[in-house]
């Protein structure tokens, strides 16, 4: 389910913004909320709306649900989740 992700999310979109997407540096996509200190980022939830898919009531990263699910390289589920979007 997605939803939409308020402050009481912030430390759960940190750690997966953190965790989640260290492994896109493989590409050289540059990815700054990663080095983004996790105050900064609750505070991009407030000003900047931003929807997150849970599963089984926890915060999950799209693109690597995606490649679970499908076994695709990182560069086609990002490719495929973003253009879902």
């Amino acid at each position: 389910m997605y939803r939409l992700l308020n402050v009481n999310d912030g430390h759960e979109y940190a750690a997966l913004v953190h965790d989640a997407y260290q492994a896109d540096g493989e590409l050289g996509i540059d990815f700054a909320a990663v080095t983004l200190p996790e105050e900064k980022l609750i505070r991009g939830l407030i000003l900047n709306p931003t929807y997150g898919l849970f599963i089984e009531g926890r915060l999950v990263s799209a693109i690597k649900a995606y490649r679970d699910r499908t076994g695709v390289d990182l560069k086609t589920a990002k490719a495929t989740i973003d253009a879902a979007r």
